[in-house]
């Protein structure tokens, strides 16, 4: 199966999140393992608190490193990417965590062997990553009922049963709460939404589909207005979403941009790559080829390659 990289890359940054995907993160031996049997150097760190990833990321600066691997859910990658610096090494992935959606985006796949021949002999290709309000997201980010959901989901009944906590937070919060309308503005042209995705690639929670035309490796981001009020329309659109429809809805309107601005109530959560990113108001832009990241080896840069 190896046939892009004759040299495995030499020094590998291996950032662990040991909780992550109830607990999945300790088991990263059996990947260092294949790693250093491809003829790699895997320096590991685990981090301890939410942060520590970031923090540490941006200190290593990646000096001497050939990739810095994050190996954890979406929050540690978003961590990670927001801890890079230009001109870096790129980025490559170890699914560990509950959903993993730029795993499935780039479609990594699930084996220990064949993640770690991605990650040791994998091409790198530089991709667009979103930014609101100064801090970085590598697949999507959102307002309205699901950052709610982000925000207030009970992590310790997320330890225990993983995303179906999201599905109690998703019901609970369309009972008892009214979400509010949003107010987006690009292209010079103000426009109201009860819902709002940009998209960066095209999957959504997993691999449901938000925005079909958006591309990792585009220099623009997917704008997607759920336009119809009231709490009730909610599962209207969770429907279509997991039939695949959502973009075909009437009252669903996506759009390309390379910059816009949020508002909505003050403080009001926007979430991106499954945590809580920033708070409205917000500027959100595309940073084109921002990033180099591993691909599988054969990708052509599509999701679910």
């Amino acid at each position: 199966m190896i046939a892009e990289g004759s040299i495995a890359r030499k020094r590998i940054l291996l950032v662990a999140n040991p909780t992550a995907g109830r607990g999945r993160g300790a088991g990263l031996k059996p990947i260092v393992d294949r790693l250093e049997g491809h003829g790699c150097s895997v320096t590991v760190y685990q981090t301890k608190a939410a942060g520590d990833a970031e923090r540490f990321v941006r200190e290593a600066g990646g000096a001497g490193f050939d990739a810095i691997a994050a190996a954890g859910g979406d929050g540690t990658i978003n961590e990670v990417l927001n801890g890079l610096s230009a001109g870096g090494p790129p980025l490559a992935i170890i699914p560990l965590g509950t959903v993993n959606v730029l795993a499935k985006e780039i479609g990594l796949p699930q084996s220990i062997d064949r993640i770690a021949e991605t990650v040791a002999f994998g091409p790198s290709r530089p991709i667009s990553v979103g930014d609101a309000n100064g801090r970085r997201f590598a697949v999507m980010a959102s307002v309205g009922l699901d950052a709610e959901v982000v925000e207030n989901v009970n992590l310790d009944l997320k330890r225990h049963v993983g995303k179906w906590a999201y599905l109690y937070e998703t019901a609970r919060q369309i009972a008892f709460s009214s979400p509010p309308p949003y107010r987006l503005r690009f292209d010079h042209e103000e426009q109201e939404a009860q819902g709002i995705i940009i998209a960066n690639g095209r999957f959504y929670g997993g691999r449901y589909v938000a925005a079909p035309e958006a591309n990792l490796e585009n220099p623009s981001l997917e704008v997607c207005r759920l336009t119809r009020p009231g709490r009730w329309a909610a599962p209207g659109y969770l429907l279509s979403l997991c039939l695949g429809r959502l973009a075909e809805r009437a009252d669903v309107r996506i759009d390309r941009a390379t910059g816009l601005e949020i508002t909505g109530p003050a403080g009001a959560p926007l979430q991106a790559d499954g945590d809580v990113l920033c708070r409205l108001p917000a500027i959100i832009k595309v940073l084109p080829a921002a990033v180099d990241l591993v691909f599988p080896i054969g990708s052509n840069g599509r999701a679910g390659s």
